[in-house]
C-alpha cells in the first residue's frame, strides 16, 4: 500500500507502492516510471525477474545500463490468458506478442520445465533456459530424519506431512488441508505443518 525501505535477514527490502487486483490479495505495479526512478537510486549490479506482465519495462532499462538480467517464466501465458480470453487463437496471439517483447528485453529467460518452455521455443527465441525445479537430496534425506524433531512437532507415532509453499492463490496450499481429510477418513492418524506465508495464512 505505500513505500518502504527496511533492513531485514541482513538484505535491504524496497517496497513499493502498488494497486491491487481486484477480487485478490495480490498487488500489481503498475508505474514503469516508478521502477524506472528506484533502478536510478539502487543502481543494480544484475536483475532477476519474477513477474513478467508488468516489469518487462525494467529489462529495456538494464539493457541501456548494460546490467545482466534474467526473467523466471514459472508458467505459461497462454494457458493462463484462456481463463480470460475465450478465444485459444486470440489467447495465443496476445501470449507471442508479449512473450517476443519479454524475450526481446531480457538477456535469459529461465523455464523450469518444458511445458513453460514450449511458448517461447515455438517463437524460436534463442535465449530460453531450462533449469528444473528440484529438491537437494543431499540435504533432504532420510539419513537426516530426526525422531525428536517429530516429537516436538506432534507426529510421534503419525504419519507427517510437510508443506513449504507460499500459501496464495494459485499456490493450491489448501490441497494439503484435503489431503488431510481424505486421510482421516481413511482411518490414517496424520499431522500437517504447513510453513510458509501470504494471503492464505491465516485462513
Amino acid at each position: 500500500p505505500q513505500d518502504g525501505r527496511q533492513r531485514r535477514d541482513g538484505a535491504d527490502v524496497i517496497t513499493v507502492r502498488s494497486s491491487r487486483i481486484p477480487g485478490t490479495q495480490r498487488r500489481m505495479i503498475l508505474s514503469g516510471r516508478r521502477m524506472l526512478e528506484l533502478l536510478d537510486d539502487i543502481q543494480p549490479d544484475r536483475i532477476e525477474v519474477s513477474d513478467r506482465l508488468t516489469l518487462q519495462v525494467v529489462g529495456r532499462w538494464a539493457r541501456r545500463h548494460r546490467v545482466p538480467t534474467v526473467a523466471i517464466s514459472h508458467e505459461r501465458l497462454d494457458v493462463a490468458l484462456r481463463r480470460y480470453v475465450r478465444s485459444p487463437r486470440l489467447a495465443r496471439s496476445v501470449a507471442d506478442f508479449w512473450n517476443l517483447r519479454l524475450a526481446a528485453s531480457f538477456d535469459t529467460i529461465v523455464c523450469a520445465t518444458d511445458w513453460a518452455g514450449r511458448e517461447f521455443e515455438r517463437l524460436g527465441a534463442p535465449n530460453v533456459v531450462r533449469v528444473p525445479v528440484g529438491v537437494d537430496l543431499t540435504t533432504f534425506h532420510p539419513v537426516h530424519a530426526s525422531p525428536r524433531l517429530r516429537r516436538a512437532l506432534g507426529a510421534d507415532g503419525r504419519l507427517l506431512l510437510v508443506v513449504t509453499d507460499r500459501l496464495a492463490p494459485g499456490q493450491w496450499p489448501e490441497l494439503a488441508v484435503e489431503t488431510m481429510r481424505v486421510l482421516h477418513r481413511r482411518g490414517i492418524a496424520a499431522r500437517l505443518i504447513v510453513a510458509g506465508r501470504g494471503p492464505f495464512h491465516d485462513a
